[in-house]
């Protein structure tokens, strides 16, 4: 009741409805527009009522009026009446007596709080944004950093358009290239379709040649997007090998009325992000709009997210150009050289004599020489960035060494033997690693974790 009550008072402080009304029960998901620049509302506006009669939402439209600094009450009650005066309008276009329409008005000191705020207090399902462009107006949002952080802190569906939406959609293309987010992408390319005639593809992209074991793997992601549907009727399957995603994706949404995509996503907890491939997709569209579509959140993973978000903020970052040089050290690693043969033939000679000496400090010493770290931590690296030709390499690297490893010192011992040269009993020193536990494996792995946090921060290194 408190909570409520909080939140009402705040609202009658911050929101302007056309009347100073309670909070209403709710009755129906409902769907949000967040208007950033007014030039472009009504084309928005039309596409949020679209999507909320094919879903059977109530429709909400936002406006957030910024408050300045220094501001009387003058300026702020012009702003209200300006922003109350365009959603009316846009309100009265597109009444309809089956859609439910709640127009807003949101005075806060940001664009982004007055959003995030309203889908707080408003219990908002889905939110329908703008795609950001340059020209957006300066005074109302630096568009593309909102965009950035909804999609990393919003828990409801998110919906990015690029482009005017069509009154008829008949054909749907959905590039399976985000598999958090895929089916959220094709729930709603089923809700845009007309009903019987509309067709849907799944469309799965795979680098490199068709085989049968690729071909297996990419039927049953695309499996795994559909049994979360209620509904798979009118969903056509399309598994296609391609050398280059941007351009075959790009090529394949010519033939479609709307192209929808899931936002990025990768590392740990699959963090969404706004970029990469289904954002280059969408900007190289001409004549045919894209949706970028972000899923909903369970409660449990949106707590899991933020906590693990407050956890990440606490820790350093890396600057672009310390990414850049990290990247381009790991591919380097990768590639095991001339040099790369010969300090493993040191090290492990080294080694060898130190087992023979029973002597930790020795082997202590080889391990100080041994190069094999460098592509264990670059095959790490690629297999962290999805990086497959640089994970090939620093593997392939990876097992030359060890095997030469293994093999000089060998070959030492049946030499040492055929001669008769000293003892060659087992050391303890010996002994004591044949048998590894649990703690060499936590040894192990906190001696990656340091040796990759050492390379990445260039001042621990040094």
């Amino acid at each position: 009741y408190s909570q409520r009550t909080a939140i009402a008072i705040r609202r009658r402080q911050e929101v302007v409805t056309g009347s100073i009304s309670p909070l209403q029960e709710k009755t129906k998901a409902r769907l949000m527009v967040a208007i950033a620049d007014p030039r472009k509302a009504h084309k928005l506006v039309q596409t949020g009522v679209h999507i909320a009669q094919a879903r059977d939402y109530e429709l909400h439209i936002l406006q957030v009026v910024l408050i300045p600094e220094t501001h009387t009450a003058g300026t702020q009650l012009t702003g209200q009446n300006q922003a109350w005066e365009l959603l009316n309008k846009l309100v009265e276009d597109q009444r309809s007596p089956d859609l439910d329409i709640t127009p807003m008005v949101r005075l806060a000191p940001s664009v982004l709080e007055g959003i995030e705020s309203t889908l707080w207090e408003e219990q908002i399902d889905s939110l329908l944004l703008g795609w950001p462009t340059k020209d957006d107006a300066p005074a109302l949002l630096a568009q593309n950093g909102i965009v950035e952080l909804l999609v990393l802190r919003a828990a409801c569906e998110i919906l990015i358009i690029r482009g005017d939406l069509p009154e008829q959609v008949d054909r749907v293309l959905v590039p399976l290239t985000s598999h958090a987010h895929a089916s959220a992408a094709l729930a709603l390319g089923r809700d845009l379709i007309r009903p019987e005639a509309g067709r849907i593809t799944a469309f799965k992209p795979l680098r490199g040649e068709l085989t049968a074991t690729n071909e297996a793997a990419a039927n049953a992601e695309i499996e795994s997007a559909l049994k979360k549907l209620p509904e798979t009727t009118g969903i056509e399957r399309q598994i296609v090998p391609v050398d280059d995603l941007h351009v075959e994706i790009v090529s394949q949404s010519a033939n479609y009325d709307l192209t929808l995509m899931g936002v990025s996503g990768e590392g740990f907890l699959a963090q969404t992000y706004f970029g990469g491939l289904p954002v280059s997709v969408a900007q190289a569209q001409s004549n045919r709009p894209v949706i970028l579509v972000k899923r909903k959140e369970t409660q449990s993973s949106y707590l899991a997210r933020q906590g693990w978000d407050r956890l990440n903020a606490t820790l350093p970052t890396l600057s672009l150009n310390r990414q850049r040089e990290v990247r381009s050290g790991m591919v380097r690693d990768a590639r095991a050289g001339i040099d790369f043969y010969v300090l493993i033939i040191l090290s492990a000679s080294i080694a060898f004599l130190g087992l023979l000496q029973n002597s930790a400090a020795v082997i202590i010493g080889a391990m100080l020489v041994a190069p094999l770290m460098s592509p264990i931590l670059a095959m790490a690296f690629g297999i962290v960035r999805g990086n497959v030709p640089a994970t090939r390499q620093a593997a392939n690297s990876t097992v030359n060494g060890v095997v030469l490893a293994i093999t000089l010192p060998t070959l030492i011992t049946f030499f040492l033997s055929a001669i008769r040269f000293g003892s060659l009993e087992a050391t303890t020193e010996i002994l004591g690693r044949t048998q590894p536990g649990i703690l060499d494996l936590m040894v192990a792995l906190l001696s990656g974790a340091a040796a990759a946090y050492a390379i990445s921060r260039a001042e621990v290194a040094a």
